[in-house]
C-alpha cells in the first residue's frame, strides 16, 4: 500500500496555520473579557515578558519561517500595541502561509546552509530551521499567551487552545 507523500510544506505550514488560528481565537476571547484593557501588559510573573510580547513573537516566528521556506526576506513587524494590530498582522502572515507555493517550499526545503545562530546553534537547512527553531518558538509563545489569559481570569479551556487545530481539520 502506498502512503500519501508528506512534505516539508505539510509538516510546517499546517502547524503554523493552526497556531495562528488558535492565537486569533485567544485574542478574541481576551478582547471580550471585562479586563481586556489590562491584558496587553499582563505577565505570568513580575519580571517576565508581557502578553503583547508573546503575541508578537508567535506571529513574528511564523513570518520568519514563511520567509525562510519561501526564499524571501522576512518582514520585521513593529511591536503590536493593540488587539487590532495583533489581528491584522496575524491575518497578514496567515494569508502568506495560505498563498505559499507548496512545490517551491517542498522542493527547496533541504537546501541552503543557514549557518550559526547567536546562541551557537548550527542550522544546516530549512527543515531544521522550521522544525528546530520556528515551530517550537511559535508554540511556546502561543502556550504562554494561553497561560497569561488563564492567570488573568479569562475563562478558557483546552478547546480554546485547540481551536485552530479543530478548525483546519474540519475545513480542509
Amino acid at each position: 500500500m502506498d502512503l500519501p507523500s508528506y512534505s516539508i510544506y505539510d509538516g510546517t505550514f499546517h502547524p503554523a496555520k493552526v497556531a495562528l488560528i488558535s492565537l486569533n481565537h485567544l485574542l478574541m476571547k481576551a478582547e471580550g473579557h471585562v479586563n481586556a484593557a489590562t491584558l496587553l501588559t499582563a505577565k505570568l510573573y513580575a519580571d517576565s515578558k508581557p502578553f503583547k510580547f508573546h503575541v508578537h513573537q508567535a506571529i513574528q516566528k511564523a513570518e520568519e519561517m514563511l520567509a525562510t521556506l519561501t526564499h524571501r526576506p522576512s518582514t520585521i513587524f513593529d511591536p503590536m500595541q493593540t488587539f487590532f494590530e495583533m489581528h491584522s498582522t496575524s491575518a497578514q502572515v496567515l494569508g502568506g502561509l495560505n498563498a505559499a507555493n507548496r512545490s517551491v517550499v517542498s522542493e527547496r526545503g533541504e537546501d541552503t546552509e543557514l549557518g550559526i545562530w547567536p546562541n551557537g546553534l548550527t542550522v544546516s537547512n530549512r527543515v531544521e530551521f522550521a522544525n528546530g527553531v520556528s515551530l517550537p518558538n511559535i508554540f511556546y509563545h502561543l502556550t504562554v499567551v494561553f497561560e497569561i489569559l488563564c492567570k488573568e481570569g479569562v475563562p478558557l479551556d483546552e478547546e480554546d487552545f485547540n481551536d485552530g487545530f479543530l478548525f483546519l481539520h474540519h475545513h480542509e
